[in-house]
């Protein structure tokens, strides 16, 4: 954390003091955020290869406001976004505008997304709270 002389920094070390923290837990900076709020509202690893190996292990994200699923390279253990391989104007970990956001989408038109999962078939499921509709991901 860098002071930048009005007191920024002991302002966010007051913050991350005021977390409720749980026995054994740490606190990890974001990995990835959008500047305006697209109301993310589940995330879903893909354990499954019925989509195409190539999706194998990646996250997708669902959000409400766009009905976007939006899609990021993990790691191998599935603990860190491999920024390297998305746009490169995303290494500041912001999505600050469109040209950024539809870099990540896998999907679109799906209104307000409340569930994603991978099915027992292999195959992604998506619900639509705004539109009351289950939709079927498949190759």
């Amino acid at each position: 954390m860098v002071d930048s002389g009005n007191g920024t920094d002991r302002s966010i070390r007051q913050n991350l003091n005021d977390l409720q923290m749980l026995p054994n837990s740490i606190y990890l900076d974001p990995q990835l955020s959008w500047r305006d709020p697209v109301a993310l509202t589940d995330i879903e690893f893909i354990n499954s290869t019925k989509l195409g190996d190539k999706y194998y292990n990646m996250l997708l994200i669902g959000d409400y406001n766009q009905g976007n699923i939006y899609i990021v390279p993990l790691d191998r253990n599935r603990e860190n976004i491999l920024l390297d391989k998305l746009n490169k104007n995303l290494l500041d970990k912001v999505v600050d505008d469109d040209e950024e956001a539809d870099s990540l989408i896998f999907g679109t038109g799906f209104g307000g997304i409340s569930d994603i999962e991978t099915g027992p078939d292999g195959y992604l499921y998506v619900l639509s709270f705004k539109e009351g509709n289950l939709y079927m991901i498949f190759k």
